[in-house]
């Protein structure tokens, strides 16, 4: 077929299909990856694992990052805004802002988390039209990232292998039509003695793998639960880069803004130049002495927006040595102004009031786990003292140095190369001494006895 004006060979679409040469098949410019190496724009991607792991809780934590075109620390992930749609066939409206809503105690007001403008929320009345409705949403919103909550919601079988299989050709049909990106989230059995989900755990399911452009898994680890993993299992453009023992490692925690996210591991700490670090600490420093963001952000000649934002980028690691102000030795013991300058050192990496930190853990289903249990923020230890204040057993090695550490006493056994506690001892309340094991994969304890 030729064009009537330029006399060129065209390609028409005639509801069968197209066709065309295979040297004008080119890859876009615009395409990137979407989320990393597990899902590049313009795929259709399955993400699953067992239940209660937390593959919802990831999926709006994508999503949100994508739409406020801000990357999740440590990640490619584009820089521009996209319109995400998220349609989440398993909460309730009610549902999904208690998840994302921060209640410190009776008295405090609750405080709701706000996601960004670009993320929808939404989800059709009949699941059986989920294509019809996508197309429709699309259209009226400009939407170009697509997150489906979940595919077990198709079924209408125990097995429901053939109707899930029916509407993941739909949406690759929808994709490949509308050039969106769209993200399917499914469900798989409780992995076997390993400990580490295959394919294998979606059952029959797995053909859903197949008709994806890429798959990856999120498990609890085998040794500590209060851990989760990433690990790609297919992708047709790439080969797997996030498998084996380069595995991401994450802890899931709910922060006093009220958002319920992943916290990856020390790999994925975001860096900052010097001068940045320095701001950082001075705009921490100022605001602990009282003073406004904007009286800080005038004596630093930054705007306010920024100085607020650098604000919440604080981390304990950040502060060197240099940083903290030397308190000067008076002749007159006992004064006012030694305890209050004695007060203002020691207290230098305490969290900032205001600030977003993780408040409490979430274990497998749902469980809130005891931050003594947990080592999430790596503060250095404050200097040992001579004497314990805690009536330690007489039977534990009398070489063992006291110190305070997360606003605890406890017994240091060992520490790793940057000066902090990897074996130590805690005391529970009953008496019962604890003995805990700092390494990679996070912090775990047992009860010793004599």
């Amino acid at each position: 077929m030729h064009d009537n004006v330029t006399n060129e060979r065209t390609t028409r679409d005639t509801g069968l299909g197209t066709i065309k040469k295979a040297n004008e098949c080119v890859a876009r410019e615009d395409r990137g990856p979407l989320f990393d190496e597990f899902w590049n724009d313009g795929e259709l991607a399955v993400l699953f694992g067992p239940a209660g792991v937390g593959k919802s809780v990831l999926a709006v934590q994508v999503a949100d990052a994508l739409a406020r075109g801000r990357p999740m620390d440590g990640f490619n992930m584009p820089e521009d805004r996209r319109r995400v749609l998220y349609v989440d066939m398993k909460l309730t409206e009610d549902q999904f802002g208690e998840r994302y809503t921060f209640e410190k105690d009776y008295y405090s007001p609750a405080k709701r988390f706000r996601h960004s403008e670009n993320l929808y929320i939404g989800c059709p009345h009949d699941t059986s039209q989920l294509c019809d409705y996508l197309r429709e949403k699309i259209a009226e919103k400009h939407i170009s990232v697509v997150v489906i909550d979940d595919a077990s919601e198709f079924r209408s079988t125990y097995d429901g292998t053939r109707e899930t299989l029916i509407v993941m050709r739909q949406l690759r049909r929808l994709q490949r039509e509308l050039g969106i990106s769209v993200l399917v989230i499914a469900s798989s059995r409780q992995p076997g003695i390993t400990g580490m989900v295959t394919e294998n755990d979606l059952m029959r399911s797995r053909v859903l793998c197949e008709t994806a452009d890429s798959a990856f898994a999120l498990g609890v680890h085998p040794t500590d639960r209060t851990w989760r993993y990433l690990m790609q299992i297919r992708s047709r453009s790439d080969a797997l880069y996030w498998t084996g023992g380069q595995l991401p490692y994450c802890r899931m925690s709910k922060t006093d803004d009220g958002n319920l996210a992943f916290k990856f591991d020390d790999r994925f700490l975001p860096e900052y130049d010097e001068e940045t670090r320095k701001l950082i600490v001075a705009i921490k420093h100022r605001h602990d002495e009282g003073a406004s963001f904007r009286l800080i952000a005038e004596d630093l000649g930054i705007p306010v927006s920024r100085a607020h934002r650098l604000f919440k980028k604080w981390r304990p690691d950040l502060v060197r040595p240099e940083d903290i102000p030397v308190v000067e030795e008076n002749d007159e013991e006992g004064t006012d102004s030694d305890s209050r300058d004695l007060d203002q050192k020691e207290n230098v990496h305490a969290a900032p009031e205001g600030v977003a930190v993780p408040t409490s853990f979430v274990g497998t289903d749902g469980v809130v786990l005891d931050d003594e249990e947990l080592d999430t923020k790596e503060i250095p230890p404050t200097p040992p003292r001579d004497t314990g204040s805690l009536d330690w057993p007489d039977w534990l090695d009398p070489k063992l140095t006291p110190e305070m550490y997360r606003g605890r006493e406890i017994l240091v056994e060992s520490r790793d190369e940057r000066g902090l506690p990897k074996v130590f001892y805690g005391l529970k309340p009953s008496g019962a001494v604890h003995r805990y094991v700092r390494d990679a994969w996070g912090t775990s304890g047992s009860a010793v006895y004599p």
